[in-house]
This record gives structure tokens, sequence and C-alpha cells, in this order.
């Protein structure tokens, strides 16, 4: 790098931006997101912590979103993100759940012979 023209600022990591969202998302009270990219000292502080109780998760997702999240090189994860992938990777189990859990307290509910009003 030190050969390069460009200015160190200038270095973006290879790494997914949509991969460290949803592993973020789904998996960031583990620290998956951060074994991802390489900064397993603090992964592994994120599994004993369960995440900071979820404040650290939250705070790398917003960095994450708004670019300024880092690898281990110190370089921003900043390729762009496939954004209709990520909103239906989050929204598409959400609904889903919704789903099932409607159809489960519909089928609970109307089960004959129970009386759920008294």
């Amino acid at each position: 790098m030190a050969d390069s023209p460009w200015p160190e600022s200038h270095y973006r990591s290879p790494l997914s931006k949509t991969a460290a969202l949803l592993l973020c998302w789904y998996l960031g009270t583990l620290g998956a997101h951060r074994f991802y990219c390489g900064k397993i000292g603090t992964g592994v502080a994120m599994v004993l912590t369960l995440g900071g109780l979820g404040l650290w998760t939250l705070a790398d997702f917003t960095l994450i979103c708004l670019g300024r999240f880092k690898d281990a090189k110190g370089w921003p994860i900043a390729r762009p993100c496939n954004l209709p992938a990520v909103i239906l990777a989050i929204a598409l189990p959400i609904i889903l759940v919704l789903a099932v859990g409607g159809l489960w307290l519909h089928a609970l509910l109307s089960t004959p012979g129970i009386n759920y009003a008294n």
C-alpha cells in the first residue's frame, strides 16, 4: 500500500455490506458480523456480553448502514448494498412468523368446546 498513489482513506474492504448487515441483524448478539469482518477479539467479547445486551449490536448495525463500519484492516465496509435483498431478508421472516402466529391463535381460539370468555 505504500507504493499506491491513492491515500489510505481511499481503500475499501472487499467484504459485502449486505452480508455484514444480515449477519448483524440475525446473529448480531453473537458477534457474527465481527467474525465475518475479521475482528475476532471483539467478536468473542460480543458473544460473552450478548452484544452488549443488544446496545453494541444496534450501534454496529447503524454503523454498517451508514458505511462507517470497518474491517480488521481498518478499511470501511462500504461496497454498495443490495438494499432490496436486505429488506426482503429482514421483512420476510417477520411476516412469516406473524402469519403463522396469527393462524395458530385463530385455530386455538376457534376450537369448539373451549370458552375463553371466562
